[in-house]
Parts: structure tokens; C-alpha cells; sequence
């Protein structure tokens, strides 16, 4: 049997329903917002990865097809390069602007990036008797402020002759 006037839900199943309801949906809206920052992220190191790996490359391919005469500071994070067909180009770091340029090639870091002071270092083997007894090594320190744990460092490593004509005004 039926009983009449029992048709609706009371205040507490109201309750109840709205308040589920609620938890799913805020639940739900954290889990898109968690999305949002693993896409934006994602993005930057990405694009971090392609612009550092595209500038090594263009600077490598340099030191291995052509004959490095001398490396030089040539101002504030500046290093220049000199090759024996008597073409120059400085490896420049602007701060300010969060640039990097090698000669003619420049490339504007991702927004948010934090660049400090190049470093450079030479290190010499005096036990190798011929060939590449040093070993120049320029970091480029660049972090991004949505990756703080990421290193997106660009470390160009080469070797050179010091008994060649190299010449370089970098210490040991």
C-alpha cells in the first residue's frame, strides 16, 4: 500500500545529495587546475630543451668544422671566438633582456627564465703528450621560475691543442 504525501525528498537527503555533489565537483575542479599547471610546465621545459639544444648545436657544429684559434673575454659575459679564417664571434648573455647570442644567431629565453653569470674554465692535462690537452668548458646557468628544481643549464665543453697557436686569456 501507498502512502500519500511521501512523494519529495526531505531536507536532510537534500542535504546530503548537495553536499556529494559538492565534493565531487571541487574534487574535479582541483584535478583540472592540477592539469592546467602539468600542461603549463610541460610547455616550458619543453620549450627550454628545444631553444638550449637548437643553441648548442649551432655552437658545436662551429667547434667541430672549424679550426678554434683563440677564446678570449671580450666584456661581461662575453667570450670571443676566433677561427683561423679570421672570423670572430662573440658569445654574448644578456641578463636584462634574457637573451643568448653567438654571432648572428640569438635566442630569446622563455618567460620566467633567470639567467646568471657565464662561467668558464679551462682545464689543461699535462700528461697528454700530443693532440687536445685541454679541455675549455663555459656554462650558461639559466633556470625558469614555474621549473625551480629543473636545470636548464647549456654547458659547451670542447677540447683544444695548447701547443698549437690556441691562445686564450682564460685561467687554469
Amino acid at each position: 500500500m501507498r502512502k500519500f504525501g511521501n512523494d519529495g525528498f526531505t531536507a536532510v537527503e537534500l542535504m546530503v545529495s548537495f553536499t556529494l555533489t559538492m565534493i565531487i565537483m571541487v574534487m574535479l575542479f582541483q584535478i583540472i587546475l592540477i592539469l592546467k599547471d602539468v600542461y603549463v610546465s610541460s610547455g616550458v621545459k619543453t620549450e627550454l630543451l628545444l631553444k638550449n639544444s637548437n643553441f648548442l648545436r649551432y655552437i658545436q657544429t662551429d667547434l667541430h668544422s672549424r679550426d678554434l684559434t683563440s677564446l678570449r673575454e671580450c666584456g661581461d659575459n662575453c667570450y670571443r671566438f676566433s677561427y683561423a679564417d679570421g672570423e670572430s664571434l662573440d658569445l654574448v648573455m644578456d641578463l636584462e633582456a634574457n637573451t643568448i647570442a653567438y654571432g648572428s644567431y640569438k635566442v630569446k629565453m622563455v618567460d620566467g627564465t633567470v639567467m646568471r653569470p657565464m662561467e668558464a674554465h679551462l682545464y689543461r692535462d699535462s700528461t697528454v703528450d700530443l693532440g687536445n690537452d685541454t679541455i675549455i668548458s663555459i656554462l650558461l646557468p639559466i633556470r625558469n621560475k614555474i621549473l625551480p628544481t629543473q636545470n636548464s643549464d647549456i654547458s659547451i665543453v670542447f677540447q683544444v691543442d695548447s701547443k698549437s697557436n690556441f691562445v686564450t686569456d682564460l685561467s687554469s
